[in-house]
Protein backbone atom coordinates (compact mmCIF):
# COMPACT_ATOMS: atom_id res chain seq x y z
CA UNK A 1 0.00 0.00 0.00
CA UNK A 2 1.28 3.49 -1.07
CA UNK A 3 1.33 6.61 1.01
CA UNK A 4 1.62 9.89 -0.11
CA UNK A 5 3.24 12.76 2.53
CA UNK A 6 0.88 15.35 2.83
CA UNK A 7 2.96 18.43 4.11
CA UNK A 8 -0.01 19.84 5.40
CA UNK A 9 -1.57 17.19 7.21
CA UNK A 10 1.49 17.76 9.85
CA UNK A 11 0.29 18.43 13.23
CA UNK A 12 3.84 20.03 13.84
CA UNK A 13 3.67 23.54 15.00
CA UNK A 14 6.65 25.97 13.69
CA UNK A 15 8.65 26.41 17.10
CA UNK A 16 8.29 22.46 17.41
CA UNK A 17 10.28 21.81 14.38
CA UNK A 18 12.73 24.58 14.67
CA UNK A 19 13.59 23.08 17.90
CA UNK A 20 13.60 19.71 17.06
CA UNK A 21 16.25 21.42 13.82
CA UNK A 22 18.60 23.17 16.54
CA UNK A 23 18.62 20.30 18.91
CA UNK A 24 21.33 17.69 18.62
CA UNK A 25 20.17 14.31 18.27
CA UNK A 26 20.37 12.29 21.39
CA UNK A 27 18.87 8.99 20.10
CA UNK A 28 15.60 8.94 22.09
CA UNK A 29 13.03 7.96 19.31
CA UNK A 30 10.52 10.22 21.09
CA UNK A 31 12.46 13.39 20.52
CA UNK A 32 11.00 13.11 16.95
CA UNK A 33 7.75 15.20 16.47
CA UNK A 34 5.42 13.16 15.84
CA UNK A 35 6.79 9.67 18.20
CA UNK A 36 4.57 8.89 21.29
CA UNK A 37 5.83 6.03 23.42
CA UNK A 38 2.70 4.36 21.47
CA UNK A 39 4.63 5.17 17.79
CA UNK A 40 7.66 4.51 19.10
CA UNK A 41 6.54 0.96 20.82
CA UNK A 42 5.72 0.19 17.20
CA UNK A 43 8.91 0.93 15.42
CA UNK A 44 10.88 -1.19 18.04
CA UNK A 45 8.92 -4.28 16.76
CA UNK A 46 10.41 -7.04 14.34
CA UNK A 47 11.63 -10.61 13.74
CA UNK A 48 15.30 -9.36 13.62
CA UNK A 49 17.42 -6.29 15.00
CA UNK A 50 17.36 -4.91 12.00
CA UNK A 51 14.01 -4.81 11.62
CA UNK A 52 13.40 -3.36 15.07
CA UNK A 53 13.78 0.95 15.10
CA UNK A 54 14.49 1.97 18.31
CA UNK A 55 16.30 4.85 18.67
CA UNK A 56 16.29 8.11 16.20
CA UNK A 57 19.76 7.20 14.31
CA UNK A 58 17.97 3.80 12.97
CA UNK A 59 15.55 5.72 12.14
CA UNK A 60 17.28 8.27 9.96
CA UNK A 61 19.18 5.74 8.90
CA UNK A 62 15.56 3.74 7.38
CA UNK A 63 15.12 6.82 5.91
CA UNK A 64 18.31 7.13 3.92
CA UNK A 65 18.36 3.73 2.62
CA UNK A 66 14.88 5.09 0.86
CA UNK A 67 16.75 7.74 -1.10
CA UNK A 68 17.43 5.50 -4.52
CA UNK A 69 17.26 5.76 -7.91
CA UNK A 70 15.07 4.51 -10.48
CA UNK A 71 16.11 5.07 -14.31
CA UNK A 72 19.58 5.99 -13.46
CA UNK A 73 18.59 9.25 -11.34
CA UNK A 74 17.64 9.73 -7.65
CA UNK A 75 14.06 10.00 -7.31
CA UNK A 76 12.73 13.47 -6.47
CA UNK A 77 12.16 14.68 -3.05
CA UNK A 78 8.30 14.29 -2.92
CA UNK A 79 8.86 10.29 -4.19
CA UNK A 80 11.55 9.82 -1.44
CA UNK A 81 8.84 11.64 1.49
CA UNK A 82 6.24 9.15 -0.15
CA UNK A 83 8.47 5.85 0.66
CA UNK A 84 8.77 7.14 3.80
CA UNK A 85 5.41 7.54 4.55
CA UNK A 86 4.49 4.59 2.94
CA UNK A 87 7.56 2.88 5.39
CA UNK A 88 6.12 4.36 8.43
CA UNK A 89 2.47 2.61 7.34
CA UNK A 90 3.69 -0.56 6.68
CA UNK A 91 5.70 -0.75 10.27
CA UNK A 92 2.41 0.14 11.87
CA UNK A 93 2.21 3.42 12.29
CA UNK A 94 -1.44 5.07 11.86
CA UNK A 95 -0.95 8.72 13.08
CA UNK A 96 1.47 11.14 12.73
CA UNK A 97 2.98 9.79 9.65
CA UNK A 98 3.19 13.27 7.67
CA UNK A 99 4.91 15.13 11.27
CA UNK A 100 7.41 12.57 11.11
CA UNK A 101 8.42 12.41 7.68
CA UNK A 102 8.59 16.69 7.74
CA UNK A 103 10.86 16.06 11.20
CA UNK A 104 13.23 13.70 9.46
CA UNK A 105 13.62 14.82 6.18
CA UNK A 106 13.91 18.60 7.35
CA UNK A 107 16.58 17.81 10.08
CA UNK A 108 18.25 15.63 7.23
CA UNK A 109 18.34 18.52 5.29
CA UNK A 110 20.26 20.40 7.97
CA UNK A 111 22.88 17.70 7.79
CA UNK A 112 22.92 17.19 3.54
CA UNK A 113 21.87 20.23 2.22
CA UNK A 114 19.94 19.99 -0.98
CA UNK A 115 18.76 16.88 -0.27
CA UNK A 116 15.14 17.79 0.73
CA UNK A 117 13.35 20.67 -0.47
CA UNK A 118 9.83 21.32 -0.24
CA UNK A 119 9.27 22.54 -3.49
CA UNK A 120 10.64 19.75 -5.18
CA UNK A 121 7.63 18.14 -7.11
CA UNK A 122 5.11 19.95 -5.68
CA UNK A 123 5.27 18.65 -2.25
Amino acid sequence: MSEFYNPDASSMNENTLITFLRSPITGDITEVPGISSKNAKILSYGDNEFNKITNTFQLIGVCLQLKQKRNGEYITCKQHCDLFKTYLANKGITNNKDTIVMAIVEKLGTMFPGMYDMYDNEI
